[in-house]
């Protein structure tokens, strides 16, 4: 079965937007020593 690409353009854009989100309230939470301070404690 073939996409039409419109129609797959915004299912792709859909779905980049929920991760976004979904990774920008998980930020949003995380304590802000996460971001400022020692960065080695954290370094992965």
């Amino acid at each position: 079965m073939m996409f039409d690409a419109d129609i797959a353009a915004k299912i792709f854009a859909a779905i980049s937007a929920l991760l976004f989100l979904i990774t920008s309230v998980y930020k949003w939470r995380m304590p802000r020593y996460f971001d400022i301070g020692d960065k080695a404690k954290y370094d992965v």
